[in-house]
């Protein structure tokens, strides 16, 4: 149980840091133009639906652990 703990841990720092990530890109390309402000927004709801997928995923995981 410990063991699937730590690794939900791992992909929740995974996560933060590759959202950190994509928010330095935004703040990069946000003074560029309109197409390019949405397509950051397209950006950032891909990431959401991942992050969805993978809270999915973890749960499913921890729960076959547990």
């Amino acid at each position: 149980m410990k063991e699937s703990v730590s690794r939900e841990a791992g992909f929740i720092t995974y996560w933060k840091g590759f959202g950190s990530l994509s928010l330095a890109l935004q703040m990069l390309c946000s003074k560029a133009s309109w197409f390019s402000s949405r397509f950051i927004a397209m950006q950032v709801f891909i990431e959401f639906e991942a992050c969805g997928m993978m809270f999915h995923l973890v749960s499913l995981v921890v729960l076959q652990t547990s």
